[in-house]
C-alpha cells in the first residue's frame, strides 16, 4: 500500500501541473477502455470525496486507483504500453488515468481546483529533487535547457519549461553564470518524442539557488 499511496500523490501533483491537453493515438479499443476506467475512477472518486480530507487525500486516492490497477491490468499493458507490476510505470500509469479524470470527471476537477494550493506545496516538498554543480552550458531550441555537472564528474540536463525563483537571474546575466556553483530543484516529466515515437522522462527545473 505504501507504494500505491506515493503514487496517488504524485498522480495529485502531476494533474496540479502539467497541461491535460495531451493527446494519445486512438483507437476503438483504446477509446473503449479508457472511457470505462475513468467512469469506474469518477464512480469511486465521488463515493469517497465526502470523507476525502487534505490530510487523508493520499490514502483514499490510494483506495480509489489500486482496484484499477487490478482490474484493468491487461487493457494498461496492451493500450497503454504501461504495466502494473513494474513500480516503475506507476507514476505514468497515474498521470495517464489524471490527465482523462481532469476532462471527463467533473467531481474530479471541482476537487483539484478547490485544493491546489495544497497539491502544489505537497508537490514542491515530496516530488522536487536536487542536483548542485557548476552551470556548463545554457542550450536547447525550442526548449532551453540546463547542462550541470556535479563535483563527481557527472553531467545532467535541466529544462527550463516555466517559470521558476532564480529564473530572473538566469535571464538577465547568463554568461557570468557560466561555470559558477549552483542548486537545482526539479521535478521530473514524461514527454512524448515524436521523432522518436516513445515516451521518455525528462527534469524540469522549479527552482535554482546561486
Amino acid at each position: 500500500m505504501k507504494k500505491i499511496n506515493q503514487t496517488a500523490a504524485g498522480f495529485l501533483f502531476l494533474i496540479a501541473l502539467l497541461p491535460v491537453t495531451s493527446v494519445y493515438a486512438q483507437t476503438a479499443n483504446k477509446a473503449e477502455f479508457e472511457k470505462a476506467i475513468i467512469a469506474e475512477f469518477c464512480d469511486s472518486f465521488s463515493k469517497k470525496l465526502p470523507n476525502m480530507s487534505r490530510e487523508n487525500m493520499t490514502t483514499e486516492m490510494g483506495m480509489v486507483i489500486l482496484p484499477l490497477f487490478s482490474k484493468y491490468s491487461t487493457q494498461i499493458e496492451s493500450e497503454w504500453g504501461l504495466s502494473t507490476s513494474k513500480t516503475t510505470d506507476y507514476r505514468s500509469i497515474g498521470e495517464r488515468i489524471g490527465q482523462l479524470a481532469t476532462l471527463n470527471c467533473p467531481s474530479f476537477q471541482e476537487y483539484v481546483k478547490a485544493n491546489m494550493n495544497e497539491i502544489v506545496s505537497n508537490q514542491s516538498t515530496s516530488a522536487s529533487k536536487t542536483f548542485s554543480g557548476n552551470l556548463v552550458r545554457i542550450e536547447g531550441k525550442p526548449f532551453t535547457y540546463l547542462l550541470v555537472q556535479n563535483s563527481q564528474g557527472r553531467t545532467d540536463k535541466f529544462y527550463w519549461l516555466e517559470f521558476f525563483p532564480g529564473a530572473e537571474k538566469l535571464q538577465s546575466a547568463p554568461i557570468t553564470l557560466l561555470n559558477k556553483p549552483l542548486r537545482i530543484m526539479y521535478r521530473e516529466m514524461e514527454v512524448y518524442q515524436a521523432s522518436e515515437k516513445e515516451y521518455r522522462v525528462v527534469k524540469v527545473i522549479t527552482k535554482i539557488d546561486f
